[in-house]
């Protein structure tokens, strides 16, 4: 998972920002998307990508773990 340092009322539904992540792939890629805030409970934030096609290594690991035809 990620971790959020103080970012408080910043994140709300309709929010947009980009997040940076390294995949747990063989070559540990790392990944930048523009996302929107669907919803906050919590600890947790739930997003969703501004597009829904990914050219970069993201899309192969979304397909190769199954994950592209489901949200998470």
């Amino acid at each position: 998972g990620g971790q959020i340092d103080q970012a408080g009322p910043l994140l709300k539904p309709g929010t947009n920002l980009r997040l940076d992540f390294t995949l747990d792939d063989k070559h540990k890629s790392h990944v930048s998307k523009e996302v929107t805030i669907v919803e906050t409970k919590g600890d947790y934030v739930r997003c969703r990508f501004f597009r829904s096609y990914h050219y970069d290594r993201l899309g192969p690991y979304l397909h190769f773990n199954y994950l592209d035809k489901q949200e998470v």
